[in-house]
């Protein structure tokens, strides 16, 4: 593995600066003919501050619970100075940007398409978790919800937040409307990563199964530190997704994105037989290259490569119970130094194929290999 310059500072793993995921800039170059028409019906509701907070807490804790924000839903990615900065906003009465809902149609509880960062800075000082830090007017620092002057207090609960409901209209059953509105949304200062804003649409069984793989101690080993921007979970779902659909990669989603996005859409209620042949497959797979490659996996230049996992994992997958770690290591090698190989994961990596040609190499590669 490369060791970083001396002069640069070692990569922080938690931000994903060690990961080189090229089909984010390959998905923006492909033809794509845009998203398709949709009929979405909204309407505008104001919140005070002590009301959207107890709409936060669960039925069970005492509150309404009529806006639910599930663990792990989307990481809270704000730092010290955005949140006391939005707080200040608050009690000095400054304009905030509004938030955007959905009704979920069964519940009718509300589900948050933007503004999440927003509402849980709102609960994390109402809570008392946070006090205010040195970074904004100074009668404010240090300051706690329960310390806050008796009428700065009354003044931040009766505080207006403005939101729109939405609610697709046609298609009918179907959401990707949603996906759509929560990715274009960028108003919270810290735009949601792709897998965060599917997390938040598509939470089930699926969702709930990526969480669980996240956390085995060989993928951890392998990746490094968990991403704040659910990367690590993000390419958990892009092996699952191409070792199981990946007959239907660009027809029709043709980026890796929307690929990704429609798979775990369609899969999100994964059934539980179908869940514990995943988790074997990928729980085998990964411990088999971690006990060869260790964190040298993935990595020809150093960074973990994306398209390189996919295609070794996927080509793997089939394979690892007859290949001998010798054999392996040799193929994989040899995989690495292949250049049509190397074109597939370094250009154009979530083109359809560059996709196809670089998963049939791994395949033949490793499949060659166990029958050596």
């Amino acid at each position: 593995m490369t060791s970083p310059a001396p002069s640069q500072p070692p990569p922080d793993e938690s931000m994903d600066e060690h990961v080189e995921d090229e089909a984010a800039q390959s998905d923006e170059d492909l033809d794509t003919s845009g998203i398709g028409r949709y009929e979405i019906g909204f309407y505008g509701a104001d919140y005070p501050i002590d009301s959207l907070y107890k709409r936060m807490i669960p039925e069970a804790d005492g509150g309404a619970g009529d806006i639910i924000i599930p663990p792990f839903q989307r990481r809270y990615v704000w730092n010290k100075a955005q949140a006391d900065r939005f707080i200040e906003s608050l009690l000095l009465g400054l304009p905030v940007p509004g938030i955007f809902l959905s009704a979920d149609p069964e519940t009718k509880r509300l589900i948050v398409i933007d503004g999440l960062q927003r509402l849980l800075t709102i609960k994390h000082f109402v809570d008392g978790t946070t006090p205010l830090g040195n970074s904004i007017h100074e009668e404010f620092r240090g300051k706690t919800y329960d310390s806050l002057n008796p009428s700065d207090r009354r003044e931040l609960d009766n505080v207006i937040i403005h939101a729109t409901v939405i609610r697709q209209d046609k298609p009918e059953g179907d959401s990707s409307s949603l996906y759509h509105v929560f990715e274009r949304l960028n108003t919270g200062g810290t735009p949601a990563q792709p897998h965060e804003v599917r997390r938040s649409l598509y939470g089930g069984a699926l969702s709930d199964l990526l969480e669980e793989l996240d956390q085995n101690e060989d993928w951890r080993e392998v990746y490094g530190r968990p991403s704040k921007r659910l990367k690590d979970q993000e390419l958990i779902l892009r092996f699952i997704a191409l070792r199981e659909a990946g007959e239907r990669y660009g027809n029709p989603d043709k980026t890796m994105k929307d690929f990704l996005t429609s798979f775990m859409k369609s899969s999100k209620d994964i059934p539980k037989n179908e869940s514990e042949r995943i988790t074997k497959t990928f729980t085998r797979s990964i411990e088999f290259v971690n006990s060869v490659l260790g964190k040298s996996a993935f990595r020809p230049e150093g960074r973990l490569n994306t398209a390189v996992f996919d295609a070794v994992m996927v080509g793997i997958s089939d394979h690892f119970e007859s290949l001998e770690p010798d054999s392996f290591k040799l193929a994989y090698q040899k995989l690495l130094t292949n250049p049509e190989f190397i074109n597939a994961t370094t250009s154009r990596t979530s083109h359809e194929p560059a996709v196809r040609k670089r998963i049939a190499l791994a395949q033949d590669a490793f499949g060659q290999a166990g029958s050596a």
